[in-house]
């Protein structure tokens, strides 16, 4: 009894503030995501001493935070994240007034909301229209581009005197600091194409670096969609020293043995590959970039996807094929023609441009481009910014195949895109003439039909 009745004067000579500390704790969102903000630094500062130390606490995987031994008084509540700088945007603090008597303040913190974010930075008030914002950095090492630009572009039907057309607006945003970018009035219900370009360019001259042309799509109901992008110089062939890994799979799950997955726009010589029996795939020797990747197999839809490929940093990636494409009934035949055999008939027949992997190598082509000029259907030419562009008769768009599956309905017609001509086996060209086989089109326009070494059995 002694001992506590000593201690009782040492009590009552501690300040009042300590004996009336409060807790303060919340969560951190993400209104863009929905998810929490894992990690955020949160921080609470007297608001009479905004240059005092602030108190400062990491917010932990479900975005909690908790600050014990508040003293009384009025503070400045706060948090800062990575993405907040990728945003371009600082939150504003929240005032907070601690009672003088113990208690603990639910204070939670959270991301303006995507209507906010997006009114705030392009002034958007229809539910059609969005913003994508991001940052452009450069491949090989990861810093941010100084000097760019970001095209976005989608397709339009049109109803006007002039009758039905499909038109391809756009949208270019340019690169500022931190290598951020804001691309206002970008369409919301439906994807969108989207390639960073990184350096000054004259007219006519291709990119000093680029990323290739993806697709993204907006969360329904949420009209900003935050996306980075990897440019890199272009390789022209040359081996890069990125990998990528994946599989590929029905739309039941089910493993996608034997089908053929493409890295759009990397035009690399190792990129295309067959997934094995468990539907797996491996692709090495690429260069660093944000690229388009694609599974195609025939029956099915095909499936694409996006890779951000680093070197160091193995990027997988999951596609599913969509769901099996119209077909005829099976039909029991003696001595089926082979892929090969049907190529060499129609070679034989005429009335389309034929190119073997030999003939191709003869005639020394680097390129599509350089293998097609002689197709007297196909107008092969190069836009204002270098790339390839191939036009069938009126200058409409042909329609492209790739070992018997249409790949390209975006109307872009960069052929050396889709597969490196050393992976080729053989080439036709059809008019829209009557003689187009009708497995490739529907007479509106060329088609192109590319077939990959192994293919042609």
């Amino acid at each position: 009894m002694r001992v506590a009745t000593s201690v009782l004067p040492l009590l009552a000579a501690l300040p009042a503030t300590l004996a009336a500390q409060a807790r303060v704790g919340g969560v951190v969102h993400d209104s863009l995501t929905g998810r929490p903000f894992a990690g955020a630094t949160v921080q609470l500062v007297q608001r009479a001493a905004p240059g005092a130390p602030a108190r400062t606490v990491a917010a932990d995987s479900a975005g909690r935070y908790d600050i014990p031994d508040v003293p009384p008084g009025q503070y400045l509540l706060g948090f800062l994240h990575p993405r907040l700088d990728w945003l371009g945007m600082e939150v504003p603090a929240r005032t907070l007034d601690v009672p003088p008597q113990p208690s603990e303040l639910v204070a939670d913190l959270a991301l303006p909301s995507a209507h906010t974010i997006a009114r705030s930075l392009c002034g958007v008030r229809r539910d059609s229209t969005g913003v994508l914002l991001g940052r452009v950095l450069e491949g090989e090492q990861g810093q941010t581009v100084g000097v760019g630009s970001v095209l976005v572009r989608w397709g339009e039907v049109h109803v006007d005197r002039r009758g039905v057309r499909r038109v391809r607006p756009s949208v270019r945003a340019a690169v500022g600091d931190g290598g951020r970018y804001v691309a206002c009035g970008v369409p919301t219900d439906a994807p969108v194409l989207v390639q960073a370009t990184a350096g000054h360019t004259t007219a006519g001259a291709a990119p000093t670096a680029a990323s290739g042309e993806i697709a993204v799509a907006f969360a329904p109901g949420t009209p900003v969609l935050h996306r980075d992008l990897l440019v890199a110089a272009a390789p022209a062939g040359r081996r890069g020293t990125a990998r990528l890994v994946g599989r590929v799979v029905r739309p039941d799950g089910r493993p996608a043995a034997g089908a053929r997955v493409v890295v759009r726009d990397a035009r690399a010589a190792d990129s295309l590959t067959v997934t094995g029996d468990d539907g797996t795939f491996r692709l090495e020797a690429l260069p660093a970039g944000t690229y388009a990747v694609e599974a195609f197999a025939l029956g099915f839809t095909p499936a694409r996807g996006a890779a951000d490929l680093r070197p160091g940093h193995p990027a997988t990636l999951e596609l599913a094929l969509g769901a099996r494409t119209l077909t005829l009934d099976a039909v029991a035949v003696y001595a089926p023609p082979s892929a090969m055999n049907e190529f060499a008939r129609r070679k034989r027949r005429g009335g389309g441009y034929y190119m073997t992997a030999e003939q191709i190598e003869k005639r020394g082509a680097r390129t599509l481009a350089d293998a097609l000029l002689a197709a007297p259907m196909l107008r092969v030419s190069y836009d204002a910014r270098g790339r390839l562009a191939i036009r069938g008769r009126g200058l409409c768009v042909p329609d492209v195949y790739m070992d018997g599956v249409q790949v390209r309905d975006d109307g872009s017609t960069d052929l050396d895109a889709i597969v490196p001509i050393s992976q080729l086996e053989a080439i036709e060209v059809y008019d829209s003439a009557a003689g187009k086989p009708s497995q490739y089109g529907d007479g509106s326009c060329a088609s192109v039909v590319l077939w990959t070494k192994g293919a042609l059995r």
